[in-house]
């Protein structure tokens, strides 16, 4: 077995920029690794969102046993409706370093998203981009957090991307090459203190810069991927260093996982499923007074003016929390029967209008509707796929998933995340065209398996489920026998096969995470980091 497992995780990584890359000689490290580790696509969860794909894989299981279906989650209300965020204490299934603490192993937790509150564990967790601020609890223990900032003291919580990063995309490289810099400190030292079985870190900038500046999978080929000008470049070729030093610090004995949560591709259309659903008849708007129509729609340019737009718009936050701000305020749910709320084009049905022995035959309807819409200019589907939450989602939090989950082809993006469906809606075109540079997720993310008992060689395609159950059978931990992912033997050499027989535990551990407890300032802080991010 290893004597230790190293997970680095670059959110939205894609082989389809790192192949180009590598060609130019711009990725030394990541291009050892293809040629002598075992390599292959990660597809990631349903949505491919970030909270739901590293819960996912941090946990060996699907949204229906852990919880986690987007950013944020709707609140039914007797005037309407309102917004709360998720985050780690939303996870209802315990994280892999929490896993292997119960089985004797130290462990430390770095970033990862969806990890406030922090986990108390035999070892470090750091939280990740739902913790509030650095003056939050955000450490475990909550005395690491004097060593945390001895050790890199610039460190921080998120990149906030901001306008000025639009128009100077070197003032973001630097902002994202700062941030990434004071994680990868923390990181190289619990490497080099040898006294950890695991550690995962993870580096989200890569994420940032993609959805600020994707461009054209060909244009990382040419010459025109400039690291010192383009955000996309720079992000990969500073991730790779940071690889680079693991790979210097590794033992014989230990193995690396580089992982992400989803891959990448340039946006070029975006898509409103509540407009299409009031084309449908679906969903219906109240019909408010005139002299009520600014008071509503000045809601909505308080807030569409200042979200996020991975196209390249506005980027600036705001600090009025979004929790119990209301939303869809113009929806009349007293006749409306479907919906779709948060980042993804997720269609909710309304239980206040369709009826329980309804709601099976409705959400066929509409799934079979989405599968067979045309995109006019291509003559192909919007969607690589669409599910409903019975057919994508299994375990006892299912029943708390949107009712039909779409999964859009590449380079569309939900309207939502552009301008805000949330506050007012207004009829409108479904499709639109989105001009210049900016990219959106799409599911195809990266593993790569290097060191110890690695055999290469290109294999996969393998799920984000994989990663906990394999790296648990590779420090020789018991596979817990219900997560909903393999454990990769496959990427094994054959003396490892022979010699490390897979062992099971009885099942995972179902915990609840209650409350994060956020105060209205710490509302704040998360909101304007989603809002800068385009999440929301």
């Amino acid at each position: 077995m290893a004597k230790r497992v190293i997970i680095i995780g670059l959110d939205g990584a894609t082989f389809k920029v790192i192949r180009p890359l590598a060609g130019q000689g711009l990725l030394p490290n990541l291009d050892t690794i293809m040629q002598n580790g075992a390599i292959g696509v990660l597809e990631s969860s349903l949505p491919s969102l970030s909270p739901v794909a590293w819960t996912s894989m941090i946990t060996g299981a699907g949204p229906g046993k852990h919880g986690i279906f987007d950013f944020v989650r709707r609140e039914a209300k007797e005037d309407g409706s309102s917004m709360r965020f998720t985050s780690g204490a939303d996870r209802k299934v315990e994280p892999l370093w929490r896993y292997l603490s119960r089985h004797g192993k130290t462990a430390a937790a770095i970033n990862v998203p969806m990890s406030y509150p922090p986990d108390p564990i035999d070892g470090i967790v750091v939280s990740g981009m739902d913790a509030p601020d650095m003056n939050a609890n955000m450490t475990s223990p909550p005395e690491f957090k004097e060593r945390l900032l001895s050790i890199a003291p610039n460190y921080g919580i998120e990149l906030a991307v901001t306008r000025e990063h639009h128009k100077k995309p070197t003032k973001f490289i630097e902002a994202a090459t700062r941030i990434e810099a004071a994680r990868a400190k923390v990181t190289f030292t619990l490497v080099d203190e040898h006294n950890t079985d695991f550690i995962m870190s993870v580096f989200t900038s890569l994420d940032r810069a993609q959805h600020l500046a994707m461009r054209d999978f060909d244009h990382y080929a040419t010459r025109g991927a400039n690291p010192k000008t383009d955000p996309v470049t720079a992000g990969y070729v500073h991730a790779d260093s940071i690889i680079g030093e693991v790979m210097q610090r590794l033992d014989p004995d230990d193995t690396l996982l580089v992982v992400s949560d989803h891959g990448f591709v340039r946006v070029r259309k975006s898509f409103s499923m509540n407009k299409w659903l009031m084309e449908k008849g679906y969903l219906v708007l109240k019909d408010m007074p005139t002299e009520e129509l600014p008071k509503k729609k000045g809601l909505l340019s308080k807030i569409a003016s200042r979200l996020a737009s991975i196209t390249g718009g506005n980027r600036t936050g705001i600090r009025e929390s979004l929790d119990d701000t209301p939303v869809l305020v113009n929806v009349d749910f007293s006749k409306t029967k479907a919906f779709s709320f948060g980042s993804a084009p997720s269609v909710f049905l309304n239980p206040d209008v369709v009826k329980t022995d309804e709601a099976r035959a409705l959400a066929d309807e509409i799934r079979d509707a989405l599968a067979e819409l045309i995109d006019p200019d291509t003559g192909k589907p919007v969607f690589m796929t669409v599910k409903t939450a019975r057919d994508a989602y299994i375990g006892p939090y299912a029943d708390a998933a949107p009712h039909v989950i779409p999964e859009f082809q590449p380079g569309y993006v939900n309207e939502q995340m552009l301008l805000s469906d949330y506050g007012y809606l207004e009829p409108g075109p479904v499709l639109t065209h989105v001009d210049g540079p900016g990219g959106n997720h799409e599911p195809d993310g990266i593993f790569m398996a290097y060191g110890a008992h690695i055999q290469p060689g290109e294999l996969g395609p393998f799920s984000i489920v994989d990663v906990m159950g394999t790296a648990c059978h590779l420090l020789g931990v018991p596979v817990p026998q219900n997560i909903d992912g393999a454990v990769l033997t496959e990427i094994l050499d054959d003396e490892s096969v022979r010699s490390l027989p897979l062992r099971f535990s009885d099942a995972l551990n179902f915990v609840d995470g209650g409350d994060a407890g956020y105060s209205s300032e710490e509302k704040k802080e998360i909101e304007d980091r989603l809002k800068s991010l385009g999440y929301l």
